[in-house]
């Protein structure tokens, strides 16, 4: 959470322009951090609990399905 909002701020780009997508435990700062925290079907409960959106498993390709449906509309 603590780079992605460093890298934010050089970039000059608002919280809430920030997406982030996580699995694990250790995603969860970034994913509280950012304005559009996505979770992998996949990802811990932990996760799940405080994204903003699921997207599908790592095995369906969330990571593009996520960007397909918030980025490239």
């Amino acid at each position: 959470g603590v780079a992605l909002s460093e890298m934010a701020k050089k970039l000059g780009i608002s919280r809430e322009q920030v997406m982030a997508i996580g699995d694990s435990p250790n995603d969860l700062d970034m994913i509280e951090y950012a304005g559009w925290g996505i979770a992998m079907g996949n990802a811990d409960e932990c996760i799940k609990e405080k994204a903003r959106w699921i997207t599908a498993t790592n095995n369906e390709d969330g990571v593009a399905v996520a960007l397909e449906t918030w980025v490239l509309k």
